[in-house]
């Protein structure tokens, strides 16, 4: 670990906020949990945006491009992302790339604030900036994973990998609900600017930390296409981390689109509900993750894990199932709590077998192979959007959902390194 990691040594050893005990990494968590209480914000407004000015024959089609154009960005930009992170000073980084972040969103409020040069030019404005938007997320996201362990230790990183987890969810109940208010109240230019304050509560954080990079870090390398297929190689010759990022890829592609990019429209169109009351059903998911990601802060290194992450995986993939075939609001609210909750289980479960067993050098690179299987679930929601549009939203949720439970039984079974992911030792 670097010299700048400060530990204060008071206090239970298993306490369920002890890597809040660093110093910086506590920084970058206050960071997070301010920046996660509007970030979900921005995502909500610009779906239900987008469904607002598109035409009854092409919403799902256009939400379908929304989605596609994050994850084209984050499939492009995330292995780039990953070797910028071990090459670079990974703290300057992230407050380069939450300074671009912002300038990137003021123009995504202005767009819909003034929506400039009708229907067409207007969504194509948006839909361009939010494509950059994301490619600057495929940067961070890896560069600030890729710095936990280094802040916290290897013995406290399934704690800090839960507490990111909280502080990524914590705010749901509030957030969700109060953007379908906003938008109702000042309309959804004001209401992304408001969710700009994101940015700055990110950079102001991590500018305070002490944290330098250790050696390592600033070795210089062939290329970049160098590190990033170094990156690839090492996780492909390790199955444990291959096949257990294989199990997110599944979740992420398969049954996130419909439950999550497309979930709004489902919520809106085939529910029923106004924006308010879309945001009042996705707190719901909230509050499962935020429960689930709690209980999570508490439970260390246990060698079963892995059974852990495939039930998780399965359950979620159920619960899409039945989210699809629910047409009562209450009941899809209770189906929304376990969504929310078994992907939060999986995600960090996924991630804690992963980081613990990656060499520092690498974590950049590897950790972005998880971007990536998010910029895959947003890709694939316009296939998912085309089918839906084309064969009924109604039929295409429960499909989606089943064509997910078989792909995480498949690699559950045939795949041995999954279930015993929890068997490898940590490196050091």
């Amino acid at each position: 670990m670097p010299a700048t990691v400060v530990t204060v040594t008071t206090g239970s050893s298993r306490s369920p906020i002890r890597s809040l005990r660093h110093h910086d990494y506590a920084l970058m968590w206050i960071g997070l949990l301010l920046g996660s209480a509007l970030m979900p914000m921005q995502f909500v407004t610009q779906i239900l945006f987008l469904s607002d000015h598109a035409g009854e024959g092409s919403r799902l089609i256009l939400s379908g491009l929304l989605g596609a154009s994050r994850g084209g960005a984050m499939l492009t930009f995330s292995l780039f992302g990953g070797a910028l992170a071990d090459r670079f000073d990974r703290r300057r980084l992230l407050i380069g790339s939450q300074s671009a972040g912002l300038l990137t969103g003021a123009g995504i409020a202005i767009v819909m604030i003034t929506t400039p040069g009708g229907p067409v030019m207007t969504l194509s404005l948006f839909i361009g900036l939010v494509f950059l938007a994301s490619g600057l997320t495929a940067i961070d996201a890896p560069t600030r994973l890729s710095m936990v362990p280094e802040l916290v230790g290897r013995e406290d990183l399934p704690n800090a990998i839960a507490l990111d987890a909280v502080a990524m969810q914590v705010a749901f109940p509030l957030g969700l609900p109060l953007t379908g208010v906003l938008i109702d109240t000042i309309g959804f230019g004001w209401t992304y600017v408001v969710t700009l304050g994101a940015y700055a509560s990110l950079i102001a954080t991590v500018a305070m930390m002490r944290y330098r990079p250790s050696r390592g870090s600033h070795t210089r390398r062939s290329s970049v296409v160098g590190d990033i297929r170094e990156g690839l190689s090492y996780a492909r010759v390790r199955p444990a981390i291959l096949w257990v990022i294989a199990l997110s890829f599944a979740v992420n592609g398969l049954g996130f689109p419909v439950v999550a990019n497309l979930g709004p429209v489902w919520t809106s169109r085939i529910l029923g509900l106004s924006p308010t009351g879309v945001g009042f059903l996705a707190m719901t998911w909230g509050i499962g993750s935020m429960v689930a990601s709690l209980g999570m802060t508490n439970v260390g290194h246990f060698r079963g894990k892995g059974y852990l992450l495939i039930s998780a995986a399965a359950g979620f993939a159920l619960c899409v199932v039945l989210f699809g075939y629910s047409r009562s609001v209450p009941l899809s609210a209770v189906i929304n709590v376990g969504l929310g909750s078994l992907l939060a289980l999986s995600g960090v479960t996924a991630t804690s077998l992963v980081q613990r067993v990656v060499h520092n050098d690498v974590q950049g690179r590897v950790m972005s192979l998880f971007m990536m299987s998010q910029g895959v679930s947003q890709l694939l929601t316009l296939p998912i959007g085309l089918f839906a549009q084309w064969a009924t939203f109604e039929l295409t949720m429960p499909l989606m959902g089943w064509l997910c439970f078989a792909t995480v039984l498949a690699i559950a079974v045939s795949q041995p390194s999954v279930r015993s992911a929890g068997h490898q030792a940590a490196v050091e």
